[in-house]
């Protein structure tokens, strides 16, 4: 092996060592206070969607204990103020607010967090998710019916369903709108 390469690796290292120590001894620079953190809510489990009349347990965090918290909930008939005092664990109670969605915030800023509260009852009165339809004519399987009697049958019974106003099906003997 060559010794001017031996010498000028070994040159190399003693280089790379200085540097390294000198970065090594270089004071640190000075520390910046952490930011605060922001005001937010917490709910459980990270779960924002509640039924009207739940019970739902929060809390605000990032907010100083000495400090009087107010926390709304912004929904479509303006804010709702939830609490206000100081900062707790809170037990909301859901059957004060409309179903809707909500937008938290906490002393007047929004934290970016929505609370959507939803009813049990259905929209609509044609919604049949919630709902059974009105039973069908009862007809004995054994027996034979003559033409127009089961018709008649058919048509004694719907009536008896005032908001069905359909009107008979002599093809399938139903009632269609």
């Amino acid at each position: 092996m060559n010794r001017s390469f031996v010498r000028s690796a070994a040159r190399a290292m003693m280089l790379a060592t200085s540097l390294t120590t000198a970065a090594l001894a270089q004071p640190a620079p000075p520390a910046t206070p952490a930011a605060p953190e922001p005001a937010r809510v917490v709910l459980p489990l990270q779960r924002t969607a509640y039924f009207v009349g739940e019970r739902v347990p929060f809390a605000a965090t990032g907010v100083a204990a000495d400090q009087a918290v107010l926390i709304e909930a912004t929904g479509p008939d303006g804010p709702v103020t939830l609490y206000k005092g100081k900062p707790a664990p809170l037990m909301l109670d859901t059957s004060r607010l409309a179903p809707g969605e909500y937008a938290l915030s906490v002393n007047g800023v929004g934290v970016g967090q929505r609370l959507f509260i939803v009813s049990p009852l259905s929209k609509s009165s044609g919604s049949m998710q919630d709902e059974a339809p009105p039973p069908e004519p009862r007809l004995d399987g054994q027996k034979q019916y003559a033409p127009g009697e089961v018709e008649a049958l058919a048509k004694a019974h719907w009536p008896t369903f005032p908001r069905w106003n359909w009107q008979f099906d002599r093809t399938d003997m139903r009632l269609r709108p």
